[in-house]
């Protein structure tokens, strides 16, 4: 017989069967029709899946990722640099990425593109890593402030819009490099491995 009383497939819907009842020629025997109805089953609940990581999941790379391994884009020369975020965890992750990297000293930070700007005529560092969106004045305006400057320090355009246009406006601002922050923990050490001294003509990194 067919079926076994759980939901779904042809044992979905209740079934009506025929069946003999008594003896087989006494009194009262005869066809008898019953109704079988399906038992519902029961799935056990399933765990949730995972939620997906952070959108930068930067602290858990500094450990096991590319920035903690030992003498790889090693930094040539020593930079001072000027670390630029109006968010106070990117701005601290920053900051401690910049820290695992030898030959890079954090002088000053700023939450803004004009004290930016003013942080870098009162510091005089060789690196500023810019935010790009910001209250007061955005990082493309405090680039192109700070490039004009004699001397200027590189500038190293963070952002999470990681599209040409924003691409193109940075480079065409004198940002040295325009950096997505999603690749921050794995592409900074090279980045700032990569710059030398003096003007240069952008690179992008996506």
């Amino acid at each position: 017989m067919r079926g076994t009383g759980t939901w779904g497939g042809d044992d979905a819907r209740p079934r009506s069967e025929r069946r003999w009842v008594g003896d087989a020629a006494g009194p009262g025997s005869g066809y008898t029709t019953a109704t079988r109805r399906p038992i519902p089953l029961h799935l056990p609940t399933l765990p949730q899946p995972p939620r997906p990581p952070p959108a930068f999941p930067l602290f858990g790379a500094l450990a096991d990722g590319p920035m903690g391994r030992k003498g790889r884009d090693r930094v040539s020369r020593t930079w001072r640099a000027v670390v630029v975020d109006d968010h106070p965890k990117l701005l601290e992750i920053v900051k401690r990425l910049l820290a695992t990297i030898p030959g890079v000293e954090v002088v000053g930070e700023a939450v803004s593109g004009r004290e930016a700007v003013e942080a870098v005529d009162r510091l005089r560092p060789d690196l500023v890593l810019m935010d790009m969106t910001m209250p007061d004045m955005d990082g493309l305006e405090a680039t192109r402030r700070i490039v004009a400057r004699p001397n200027a320090p590189a500038v190293v355009i963070m952002t999470v819009h990681d599209m040409p246009r924003y691409r193109d406006a940075a480079l065409a601002a004198g940002a040295r490099v325009f950096l997505s922050k999603s690749l921050l923990a794995d592409q900074l050490r090279r980045v700032i491995a990569d710059l030398s001294p003096g003007p240069g003509a952008g690179e992008e990194w996506s």
